[in-house]
């Protein structure tokens, strides 16, 4: 009996060779995919394509067959918009714990409720969702929710929001434990002394390669997670002065001041870009590579690069 064939996006294949490391060769290599984080599209007419799978624009149901799968992530690093023709399949996503839908077409927000291991939400504009009550009830059951701001398609002008945050930067778990510190500080102006002192990063003498250990009494997993998202809200401090934490945080965390200035004296300035160049140059020497593949902590890398580049003139 022949195979039936597999409708499938060019960006949904692209991302599933990345995850195993080759393209899928059989149905059940789609069990094998446990991350789907960096969607870059096959070229149809030029790649080889397996057997099984034929060129579907937008058609990303196979994603329902992944039964391992447990981070979706749509993006890469150079802000594409995926148009998903149906998103029907997140209901058989049931162990998917981070799902991020900040550059797709998504709107319903029911279609969340039917993934019981969710830990970790990121959607687009509230104006683009419907029966966004239900964004409650997953916060009430200790879902981090995080809406894109508003304005982030419509500013011309610079903001982390469009380049940098949720594209690497703001995404992990630590990511909320910084911004909630910020939050609870009820400051307008906090210093990168103070945030150090508090989140213990002082302690590390400036090496945040292996930190675990060091870290065991925090709620933070990697010391480098900090250290980069600090230096987007540093960037977005130079260019703007302020960074507007509403904009920027979950749903879960209020903020009663919502516009802050991070500041950094010149031996901060020094450290942090000193870590960013290490990082870009061996991300894998850092303890993130724990739990990234090599594809991408490459792009992240190079992500840092280029806001390295930016935060302090260099090359």
């Amino acid at each position: 009996m022949a195979q039936q064939k597999i409708k499938m996006s060019p960006f949904l294949l692209g991302a599933i060779t990345n995850s195993l490391g080759r393209l899928p060769c059989t149905p059940y290599d789609l069990t094998k995919v446990k991350k789907l984080i960096d969607f870059y599209p096959v070229n149809f007419w030029t790649d080889e394509i397996p057997d099984m799978v034929i060129e579907g624009a937008g058609n990303f149901s196979c994603i329902g067959k992944m039964p391992n799968l447990h981070t979706l992530i749509f993006s890469n690093s150079i802000c594409t918009t995926f148009f998903i023709n149906n998103f029907s399949f997140l209901a058989d996503c049931q162990k998917v714990k981070i799902l991020d839908m900040t550059n797709t077409n998504f709107s319903d927000c029911r279609l969340l409720l039917s993934m019981p291991c969710l830990h970790k939400v990121l959607l687009p504009t509230e104006e683009q969702l419907i029966h966004t009550e239900v964004l409650d009830t997953l916060v009430n059951h200790n879902v981090q929710v995080f809406l894109m701001d508003p304005q982030a398609h419509k500013a011309a002008e610079y903001s982390i929001n469009i380049k940098y945050w949720n594209h690497g930067f703001g995404m992990q778990d630590d990511s909320f434990v910084l911004l909630k510190y910020l939050a609870d500080k009820g400051k307008a102006a906090i210093s990168v002394t103070e945030l150090f002192s508090d989140l213990g990063l002082d302690k590390m003498q400036g090496d945040f390669k292996q930190t675990r250990d060091l870290l065991k009494k925090t709620n933070i997993k990697y010391a480098i997670n900090i250290i980069t998202d600090l230096a987007a809200l540093l960037l977005e401090c130079k260019i703007n002065q302020t960074v507007n934490l509403n904009k920027l945080a979950w749903r879960n965390i209020k903020s009663a001041v919502s516009e802050i200035c991070i500041t950094a004296t010149p031996e901060e300035h020094a450290l942090i870009n000193k870590t960013l160049m290490d990082f870009a140059s061996e991300p894998s020497a850092y303890d993130l590579s724990e739990v990234y593949n090599k594809n991408y902590l490459q792009k992240f890398a190079l992500l840092c690069k280029e806001l390295r580049k930016e935060l302090y003139n260099k090359r």
